[in-house]
C-alpha cells in the first residue's frame, strides 16, 4: 500500500504492507522500506514485538505490557460517566480522517464488503 499525507504544509509518503489475522489467534505484520515489524500473537493483546531490519538488525521488544483493548474501555467510561459524547484524544473529526484513510485503502484494494452491493 502505498499513501501520501500532507498537513500543516508538510507531506510524508508511507509505502508498507499490513497482514493481519482478522479471527485473532495470529500475528499482525507491517512492512515498509527499512523492515518488518511482528507484532505476535495475540496482535491485539500483545506479549512481545519484534522488528527486523532490511540490513538484518533484529530487535526484540518484551515483556510487552499490553491489556487489549482495555486503556479504550476505560477512557470511555471516563467520558460516559460526566455524559461527554466525544474524547479530547480521538475526536469525531479525526475518526472521519481515519475512516477517509481506510476507506482509500480499500478502494485501492478493490475491497468491498457485501453490504455495499445491496
Amino acid at each position: 500500500m502505498s499513501s501520501r499525507v500532507s498537513t500543516c504544509g508538510t507531506s510524508a509518503a508511507l509505502h508498507s504492507f499490513f497482514r493481519l489475522d482478522l479471527q485473532g489467534r495470529g500475528a499482525a505484520l507491517i512492512g515498509g522500506t527499512l523492515g518488518t515489524v511482528t507484532i505476535h500473537e495475540n496482535w491485539w493483546n500483545p506479549a512481545r514485538t519484534s522488528i527486523a531490519y532490511t540490513d538484518r538488525r533484529k530487535v526484540e521488544l518484551e515483556p510487552f505490557s499490553g491489556g487489549g483493548l482495555n486503556y479504550e474501555a476505560v477512557h470511555f467510561c471516563e467520558l460516559l460517566l460526566p455524559g461527554k459524547t466525544e474524547s479530547p484524544m480521538m475526536t469525531h473529526a479525526t475518526s472521519m480522517r481515519m475512516i477517509a484513510i481506510i476507506d482509500a485503502g480499500r478502494r485501492d484494494l478493490n475491497l468491498r464488503f457485501p453490504f455495499e452491493d445491496e
